[in-house]
């Protein structure tokens, strides 16, 4: 059973809002299974995903590793066919990947042999989009992904967290409705990670995209978002929503605050209490099976 956490008052709002508005992004009963031709038989990803993403809403996906995060965030993308269930974006159901959708992945693969604005550029070029009239809107990216004057750089020229602002100004060019973001700070260092942090609140705030966010960090996942949905081990399952209730614009002193070190141990001791119960029930599987 989904538990929902957080203040009285944002509950009742986040009531309201799902009562008076259609969500952007709705999943009713996803499961996706994994065949296992070799072995003859299959194996249970996701398990009867519901959830919902309202308009302009930040969400993050927590849980334990393995749980399905970036499985059902490839459902999303439309790369992996659930299944079961629905999901539907903006009312219409998702079959494939589209337009409407952009994925900023943890490595940001830009083209060694391409200029920062040209390794913008790229994505539109890919789905035959008018790369001169988009000049403008991709100098306009680079300046809010604070990368203005590095137009003309190489992607060894820059730092890590430099190109991970030109891979999510990629994704912003094409102008999606929903943008997805599968760990895009793992592979940084954590310095570097923080300050990253605060650029996409930043980013996100200019922008008003609507974002689906898969991180292993929970502190990360409570300062970016509205919610966070969290999930349980294999079958991945909505084990909770948590409404996160501070106010933006957050800056990053707000991590060390008791209100939000309660969250993290909140959230944390959901994992936690799921990845024993997951290892109890693995032991007495074992334990059965022996002669």
């Amino acid at each position: 059973m989904t538990r929902t956490y957080g203040l009285e008052s944002t509950l009742l709002l986040n009531t309201k809002a799902s009562m008076t508005s259609t969500p952007k992004l709705q999943s009713k009963g996803i499961c996706v299974d994994y065949v296992q031709a070799r072995l003859g038989r299959s194996i249970r990803a996701l398990s009867k995903i519901d959830l919902s993403v309202q308009e302009n809403q930040f969400v993050s996906i927590v849980g334990p590793s393995g749980c399905g995060k970036t499985t059902f965030l490839n459902v999303v993308a439309g790369v992996i066919a659930p299944s079961e269930g629905e999901l539907t974006l903006d009312g219409h159901r998702v079959e494939g990947p589209g337009r409407d959708r952009a994925v900023v992945f943890q490595q940001a693969s830009l083209l060694p042999w391409r200029t920062v604005l040209n390794n913008v550029l790229y994505g539109l070029e890919c789905q035959g989009g008018d790369v001169t009239q988009a000049l403008a809107r991709a100098h306009e990216l680079l300046e809010i992904v604070g990368l203005s004057g590095f137009e003309d750089h190489y992607p060894n020229e820059l730092s890590g967290g430099m190109q991970q602002r030109v891979n999510l100004a990629r994704a912003l060019l094409i102008d999606p409705d929903l943008l997805l973001m599968d760990e895009p700070f793992a592979s940084l260092d954590a310095q570097t990670r923080e300050i990253m942090q605060s650029e996409l609140l930043s980013i996100w705030q200019r922008t008003s995209k609507t974002v689906l966010f898969i991180t292993h960090q929970i502190d990360e996942a409570i300062f970016l978002s509205d919610q966070v949905i969290v999930f349980g081990s294999r079958p991945g399952r909505v084990k909770a929503s948590i409404s996160i209730p501070f106010e933006r614009p957050r800056q990053l002193s707000l991590k060390r605050s008791p209100e939000f070190l309660n969250f993290i141990d909140q959230i944390w001791e959901l994992i936690e209490s799921d990845v024993r119960s997951a290892a109890r029930g693995g032991k007495e599987t074992a334990a059965s099976s022996d002669p």
